[in-house]
């Protein structure tokens, strides 16, 4: 489940790319599945574009400049290194993001979680491509493919595209190499149980049962209130 919706999360940011906008403030409390009404549980939609911003001119090609000094954007525990350095954050920016949370995913924690200062948190991340200790330390437990991703995308710059085609099959590799398969995801069966048993409790009003006698009494002063109404119109005319 954690490599197929990575796959799925990295698409949905591909798109984003795609029509000229950064994410930077890509995180698991920003992706959501489909609903079960819509048979859409396998499906992961990207949110909250509150962070987004556009990286191509209006022209629809030419890609805008880095700012000197772009401050900070985006959640510390996710955010790459260009954020914690204060530059301008590219697509490659956004990968990472989404690297750092494929990481979280797939092994249940990031190794900063509990630090408190950001600049031990941007320190470690930095330390991730030089020590190999501290690259276990992040990376333990996860497919190594997860580390050729990393070392790939940290070759571009702020305005490289990312290799999302290399990555999606690195990514899709790990399916042979593991002998599993993509679907179902782990929360199917949960969600469309809820589902079901919500859908079958919800009883449709009935119409309440009324005596013929007092069925027919009801019809009759019915009748008389509408002649009576028809009455007085006529006398007002």
């Amino acid at each position: 489940t954690a490599v197929s919706i990575s796959i799925q999360t990295l698409e949905a940011l591909e798109d984003l790319h795609g029509i000229g906008y950064l994410h930077r403030d890509v995180k698991p409390g920003n992706y959501t599945i489909g609903r079960a009404a819509a048979n859409e549980l396998r499906k992961v939609y990207v949110l909250d574009f509150g962070m987004a911003r556009k990286y191509i001119k209006d022209d629809g090609k030419t890609l805008r400049n880095p700012r000197e000094n772009a401050g900070f954007r985006g959640t510390v525990k996710y955010a790459p290194i260009a954020c914690h350095e204060n530059k301008d954050q590219g697509r490659c920016g956004d990968v990472e993001s989404w690297l750092y949370m494929t990481v979280e995913i797939t092994r249940g924690n990031l190794p900063w979680r509990n630090f408190e200062e950001m600049g031990k948190v941007g320190a470690m991340k930095k330390a991730v491509r030089k020590q190999d200790v501290v690259c276990k330390q992040l990376f333990g437990g996860c497919p190594t493919e997860y580390v050729e991703i990393m070392k790939k995308n940290d070759e571009g710059d702020f305005f490289a595209e990312p290799e999302y085609d290399w990555i999606y099959k690195k990514m899709r590799s790990v399916f042979d190499k593991l002998k599993a398969t993509e679907f179902p995801y782990d929360w199917e069966k949960f969600l469309m149980d809820q589902y079901e048993k919500e859908k079958g409790g919800k009883k449709k009003e009935e119409k309440p049962v009324v005596p013929k006698d007092e069925e027919h009494e009801a019809e009759k002063e019915a009748d008389k209130e509408n002649k009576k109404k028809a009455l007085e119109e006529k006398e007002e005319e």
